[in-house]
């Protein structure tokens, strides 16, 4: 479930074929809330517009874009580019963007596609068998 399995669901149907289920081990739709923030980076960016378009375009509209960056490493101040450069060099910037924003674009896109979501859930063991099966035992 979360961010991380909603993505490989996408993944799986729109590359391999393959109708998935997500099993969240979350009891119902939660609201999050603000929640904790992310940065997307251009590589996250490209990913999830890949993965769905609509998604991409949503989680951008919600986030805010980083024109710069300062950090403190070990008492020193430094300065970072911001998405000015990172658009020149990768075609995307940096997105400062909400945990639940990125997830409910990618849990609308799922449900878009018609794979199931199921809640309450634990993954409790995996068996890879010789034969290239595995077997997924939820509780």
């Amino acid at each position: 479930g979360g961010i991380g399995g909603l993505a490989a669901a996408l993944a799986l149907d729109k590359f391999a074929g393959i109708k998935p289920c997500v099993y969240e081990r979350r009891n119902q739709e939660d609201d999050f809330g603000q929640g904790t923030g992310l940065l997307l980076w251009p590589n996250g960016l490209c990913a999830l517009k890949t993965l769905d378009v609509d998604a991409y375009e949503k989680t951008k509209a919600k986030g805010t874009r980083i024109e710069g960056m300062e950090f403190d490493a070990f008492g020193k101040t430094n300065n970072g580019p911001g998405s000015d450069f990172y658009e020149q060099t990768y075609g995307e910037g940096v997105v400062s963007v909400g945990w639940a924003d990125v997830h409910d674009a990618l849990l609308e896109a799922v449900r878009s596609r018609g794979i199931p979501v199921v809640y309450g859930r634990s993954c409790e063991a995996v068996d890879v068998k010789q034969d290239d099966q595995v077997s997924v035992k939820f509780t």
